[in-house]
């Protein structure tokens, strides 16, 4: 498996690196293979809301994050991503995708 994500990364971005930086620098340090029908905690279960779940409940209630010290005000420091944190694909692969590029950009500054 470390094999198949070092090359899927290696093609993927080699040619946005700089001279100085190593491509060995896609080699996971662990892999973990998980399977969720046989967790105890999961039993291989997703969130599905009906549709309109959350009409009256703004986006960015479900996507702000924590600050770290209740009822304070101050930086995020815990942000939330998965496929139950996404307003359009919510239960679905892409709203994970979704979601987790959302807070992608929100720690890099891009969006």
């Amino acid at each position: 498996i470390k094999d198949e994500v070092e090359e899927l990364f290696r093609n993927a971005y080699q040619n946005n690196l700089s001279e100085r930086q190593s491509l060995k620098a896609f080699r996971p340090s662990a892999v973990e293979v998980t399977d969720w029908s046989q967790n105890p905690h999961f039993c291989g279960s997703y969130s599905y809301f009906p549709v309109h779940s959350f009409a009256q409940v703004p986006e960015a209630d479900l996507t702000r994050g924590l600050t770290g010290a209740q009822g304070q005000e101050g930086p995020v420091t815990l942000h939330f991503a998965g496929e139950c944190y996404d307003d359009k694909f919510n239960g679905w692969v892409q709203g994970a995708y979704r979601s987790g590029e959302r807070v992608a950009k929100l720690l890099s500054g891009t969006k």
